[in-house]
């Protein structure tokens, strides 16, 4: 008997723990699931930027980007930041999502804007976190969301 009851428990347990685990996701995107393929493309296999903006509680596609030397500039940046390999948690959702579409895939990023306006902070979903210097926030700023 003592032994089903431990048998019991420790089978409790563990299907408690999986539906906490399961029940328990943080999306801070407020979109759902974002796909993302991080690959390594070069910046002639992108074909275009899309961005989205937040409005209130939604995230809104507001243009694309397909002019190749904005791309390859938006590219270089991306590729010469100061990448932390971190799942980070940032305070709220994003003000802005753009996505690198290239053949075979696409790569999400969600950024926001610094509370004095500087500078942008750079996440990838789940991989990697990076704040631009000042220079490179405003380069993608003009190029990507406009002024």
């Amino acid at each position: 008997m003592e032994k089903l009851r431990k048998s019991f428990c420790i089978a409790f347990i563990i299907v408690l723990t999986i539906l906490c685990c399961g029940c328990s996701s943080d999306d801070r995107s407020g979109q759902g699931e974002i796909h993302t393929e991080v690959s390594n493309p070069s910046s002639e296999q992108i074909h275009q930027i899309v961005i989205s903006a937040r409005d209130q509680d939604s995230i809104t596609k507001t243009k694309e980007v397909t002019d190749t030397e904005s791309i390859q500039k938006v590219y270089a940046i991306i590729q010469d930041a100061k990448w932390i390999k971190a799942k980070a948690l940032m305070e709220g959702f994003e003000d802005y999502r753009f996505e690198l579409q290239f053949e075979g895939g696409s790569t999400t990023y969600l950024v926001w804007i610094t509370p004095n306006h500087k500078q942008l902070e750079i996440v990838i979903p789940n991989e990697k976190y990076v704040k631009l210097s000042e220079e490179d926030s405003t380069t993608i700023h003009e190029l990507l969301f406009g002024s």
